[in-house]
């Protein structure tokens, strides 16, 4: 192939504007788009974590203004006083079989204790849960197993009750 210079020079010419213009529209244009996006993402991103510490710092707040409620007022509150107290007024001291401390893996948790109480009568248990969970202490129960044992509609409750804080 016998190609006069100035042939040859405009092949060469044209293949190299060709290589450049599939080099830019192919590799460099792709590349300063997702540089662009990438810094919308990351101030977006940006965003997002100041107002996921901003969020933080208000519950670490609201955490300490609550622990510091039930610790500070309430010194002398445990758990099994409280239910002490409340199945002496309730009338069904009698009925509670045990009352135990768990360990628990939640960290607001404070306190955890198991309760069963045996031969419960309907109405006694209403009116213990109520007391419970209109209680001015930060006190909910957990977990609640009611079993009815006789015909005469006596109950065997077993629940745990957290105190949080």
């Amino acid at each position: 192939m016998k190609l006069a210079r100035r042939e040859r020079l405009f092949l060469i010419s044209g293949g190299v504007f060709i290589g450049v213009f599939i080099l830019v529209i192919g590799v460099i244009m792709p590349l300063i788009k997702s540089r662009a996006d990438l810094g919308i993402a990351i101030s977006q991103k940006d965003i997002q974590l100041r107002q996921v510490y901003n969020l933080a710092e208000k519950i670490r707040s609201l955490q300490k203004v609550a622990g510091g409620d039930i610790h500070n007022k309430h010194k002398d509150f445990t758990l099994f006083g409280f239910f002490d107290q409340l199945a002496l007024e309730t009338g069904i001291k009698k009925h509670i079989e045990y009352m135990k401390p768990l360990d628990s893996s939640d960290a607001s948790i404070h306190e955890l204790i198991e309760l069963k109480i045996k031969g419960i009568g309907l109405d006694d248990l209403i009116h213990l849960l109520y007391r419970i969970d209109s209680s001015p202490y930060p006190v909910r129960i957990r977990r609640l197993n009611l079993r009815r044992v006789s015909i005469d509609k006596a109950l065997d409750i077993t629940f745990q009750v957290a105190l949080y804080g």
